[in-house]
């Protein structure tokens, strides 16, 4: 797959990606990586991430009365079923959800801090400089938060549903859970998690429930999101330190996509499948031929089950290995599952 430069530019874009089709955002510049601290919080739940660090925003959902009552219902629903030595999983992550009136409060209380400029402006102009919420950014500042909590929410409530209560997740061959939820050591596990986390000292009114889809992220080790962060201080720090050495007017393309994949039929070796060789072969080919300067290889960990291995690692080991390229000319993105998000990531 081959990236083609715009016109006037000399950053590429993947070929199947019109951007000059659409209006570009108001807010967000690509040229400026977002900064994570916390990888796999960060780039799912950014908007609270946010909240945790503003002081002047963090005083405020504190003393607000409406999520007070929320953090103090649903630490009570917590420690009820926990201390329940019957309880199963399912009915212990169950009591993590907000309910309906919950959720209602909430964007009340959201409503009322923005509209006080408390939730100001600044921080939402943040919010969507991020790029971590472009869906929404044409919306006024009350639509915004809304739509932002009502995201955040979603994705609270999939990972307690998939890893807490057995609904299907997305791409059950390499997002499931890792346990039955009958099994003993995990009931323990959650129940020793949650009894922690009622146990803590964070008071925000969403924080128990943040921590708790962490803990089960990382209990069944699907923090695949964070691995390899930052990567442009890692993995991809030489190819990014090189690009303004690179006379873009030498080249038809600006880069070349390598799709990863897994090892998936005979032969293949635990680590790295024949095919994905293959893809290599022909993508050196092409770089050697001076069709464009960078190689990014993109895909993450994806068969067998809870394999280790991330097919852009490991296709950049061969291809480091096997071929005369400098690895100033290889980029990864070890996070890509399925190949829209490689095209996506890529852009």
């Amino acid at each position: 797959m081959l990236g083609c430069k715009k016109e006037g530019s000399s950053v590429g874009t993947p070929a199947i990606v019109d951007t000059t089709s659409k209006n570009e955002s108001a807010y967000f510049n690509p040229a400026q990586p977002l900064i994570i601290h916390n990888p796999v919080q960060d780039k799912n739940f950014y908007f609270l991430s946010i909240l945790q660090q503003n002081q002047n925003l963090l005083a405020a959902l504190k003393q607000d009365t409406e999520l007070k009552n929320i953090y103090t219902n649903l630490i009570q629903r917590l420690d009820k079923v926990t201390a329940d030595p019957t309880s199963n999983v399912s009915e212990m992550v169950g009591a993590a959800h907000f309910t309906v009136k919950e959720q209602q409060d909430i964007h009340t209380a959201f409503d009322r801090l923005v509209k006080s400029n408390v939730l100001s402006t600044n921080l939402i102009q943040e919010l969507k400089a991020s790029g971590c919420y472009l869906r929404f950014e044409d919306f006024n500042d009350v639509v915004f938060i809304r739509s932002v909590w009502k995201n955040v929410s979603t994705g609270l409530d999939q990972i307690l549903s998939v890893y807490g209560e057995g609904a299907p997740p997305h791409d059950p061959d390499s997002d499931s859970v890792s346990y039955t939820l009958n099994d003993p050591f995990y009931i323990n596990q959650v129940r020793q998690t949650i009894t922690t986390i009622t146990n803590s000292d964070e008071t925000l009114f969403f924080e128990p429930v943040l921590q708790l889809c962490l803990q089960l992220l990382d209990i069944n080790n699907r923090d695949e999101a964070g691995r390899f962060e930052p990567l442009s201080q890692g993995e991809n720090v030489r190819a990014l330190s090189n690009l303004s050495n690179i006379n873009w007017d030498n080249y038809s393309h600006s880069l070349i996509l390598v799709l990863g994949d897994s090892p998936n039929s005979f032969g293949d070796a635990i680590h790295l499948s024949e095919s994905a060789k293959k893809r290599l072969v022909t993508a050196a080919d092409s770089y050697q031929t001076g069709v464009a300067p960078l190689l990014l290889i993109s895909g993450a960990n994806v068969y067998p089950f809870q394999t280790p291995f991330h097919e852009a690692i490991e296709m950049k080991k061969y291809l480091l290995a096997n071929f005369n390229i400098p690895e100033e000319a290889v980029l990864v993105d070890p996070h890509a599952r399925h190949t829209t998000t490689n095209f996506r990531n890529t852009s």
